[in-house]
């Protein structure tokens, strides 16, 4: 698990890319990623996750609002098409604006 830190203002809206090739499942066994959901915590109406999308070794998620002095811990799971299940953690520290 990868765990990157970013900071935002709390009214930008900005992209955020996982990048999954190092992990063995894509780097060793030439599996491509098939599916991937996103989630945040805390859980909140305030930071918005829209349009995740994935090739083959990447998942993106388009990341606006959040609570400024708040920090979001954004999770990426990602399953290949061998079935496997891959993830990597996001902390989103949003500032005041």
């Amino acid at each position: 698990m990868i765990c990157q830190v970013i900071q935002k203002y709390s009214e930008e809206v900005r992209d955020y890319t996982f990048d999954f090739s190092q992990y063995p499942e894509i780097a060793s066994n030439g599996e491509q990623i098939s599916m991937v959901t996103f989630s945040a915590d805390p859980a909140s109406d305030n930071l918005t996750l829209t349009d995740g999308t994935h090739t083959a070794s990447t998942a993106s998620v388009l990341v606006s609002n959040g609570t400024g002095g708040t920090s979001y811990k954004i999770e990426c799971v990602a399953v290949t098409n061998e079935s496997h299940t891959i993830a990597a953690v996001m902390t989103v520290d949003v500032l005041p604006w």
